[in-house]
Formats: structure tokens, sequence, C-alpha cells
């Protein structure tokens, strides 16, 4: 192999390496700068997990949470109702595309929050009616005979849970 030859892949290797710095830079920046972001009545954030949802009056949460580690995302909504870890509760939801039925699975406490989370079962049905209607109900029933009722805008949550799922598709390389 010429002098010449060996240069040139020392070149080339050195553009590859800078290309990937500068990736690698701009991909931190963009993490940084979409960190937290509210578009209409939705928040998104990115942290070790991406999430975009809304809360309403009452402290309730709604939203779509991903996690590009395991490449999975999940609607939920949060109350302080307290249920029993993977546990399936029926729910009602009502969108301006009609009304239909719901599985929600208890994921238990979040954090630090008086909420307890509920994960939907079915996310195709649960991410048309959040991303085609302007605001959505959630009916579910709790001990006692009690019915939490449990209303979102849903302003914003188009653009917002884009913006999230293109974040989260590019950091866990889709």
């Amino acid at each position: 192999m010429s002098d010449i030859t060996r240069t040139h892949l020392k070149a080339i290797d050195l553009v590859k390496q800078t290309i990937k710095l500068f990736v690698a830079g701009l991909t931190a920046t963009f993490f940084q700068m979409a960190s937290a972001q509210t578009i209409g009545s939705w928040d998104y954030e990115i942290k070790n997990d991406f999430y975009a949802g809304t809360t309403n009056e009452s402290s309730n949460s709604f939203g779509q949470q991903c996690s590009p580690a395991d490449k999975t995302c999940r609607y939920f909504v949060g109350l302080p109702s307290s249920c029993k870890v993977d546990v399936t509760y029926p729910a009602l939801v009502n969108a301006d595309n009609g009304a239909f039925t719901a599985q929600l699975l208890c994921v238990g406490k979040v954090g630090k929050y008086n909420l307890y989370r509920y994960v939907f079962k079915d996310f195709d049905k649960i991410d048309s009616a959040a991303k085609t209607s302007t605001r959505i109900a959630i009916a579910i029933p709790l001990e006692n005979s009690e019915v939490a009722v449990l209303r979102f805008p849903l302003d914003g949550a188009l653009t917002a849970i884009t913006l999230m799922r293109n974040t989260a598709d590019h950091a866990s390389g889709k």
C-alpha cells in the first residue's frame, strides 16, 4: 500500500470521527433544548424516559411515555386513587371520535407524586383518540361503588406526542 493511500485512509478515518463527534454534539444539544416544552395544554419532556402529557384541574395526568431503552411507548392515566399492581381495571373512554371501553393495568405509585399510574392495554385505540380529538374523558370504576371521571384537554397533544416520539425513535435508533 502506498504512502498516499495510507494518508487518504487516515484522512477518511479522521473525517468519520469528526462527523460522529459533530452528530453526537448536535444530538446532545437537541436533547438539552427539547428537555421540556409546552404546546397547548400538553408538555413534553426528555429525560431517561420521554414524556408527553397533560394535567387537569384536579391534578390528574394523562399522556404517553416512551422508553428508548426497551423501545416501548405506553399511554397512561395518573390519579390519586390507589390500585393493586398488575391488576387490570375496566374504563370507559369518551372522545370526539366516539366512545370505547378500555383496560387499564395498574403499575403502581408514581415516584414522589401522590398518583397511581394506570397503563392502557390497547395502545392503538387510545392513540387514535388522543391524536384526533380536542378533549377526552375517562371513567374508571373505583371501590365503594364510586367512579372517577377524568377530563383532559387535547390541544397540543398531536404535536407534543409527535415531537416526543420522533425524539424517542431517534434515541432508540429506529
